[in-house]
């Protein structure tokens, strides 16, 4: 997904209502565009569509067997957005 040549180290904490996600690599990545943070939403075709309307870059792209949704705000930050189960 991030076109990284090997495996990051991940921790989740996560507690009731919020779950964090802590990338860990012991090298510098030529483009650090992996770094972001993600937010569960109520409702995610309502984000991804209102996204578009705006101009709001988009990428859907794959990870494993499913699909990942980020927006990327006009100073080039990446959120990582999620459906809520």
């Amino acid at each position: 997904m991030f076109s990284l040549s090997q495996e990051i180290k991940v921790l989740v904490f996560e507690k009731p209502g919020i779950k964090v996600e802590v990338f860990i690599s012991d090298f510098q990545h030529a483009n650090p565009n992996f770094t972001h943070f993600g937010i569960m939403l109520d409702n995610l075709s309502e984000v991804t569509e209102k996204a578009q309307r705006s101009h709001v870059d988009l990428i859907i792209g794959k990870h494993k067997e499913k699909t990942v949704y980020f927006l990327k705000d006009f100073s080039g930050n990446l959120i990582e957005i999620k459906q809520k189960s």
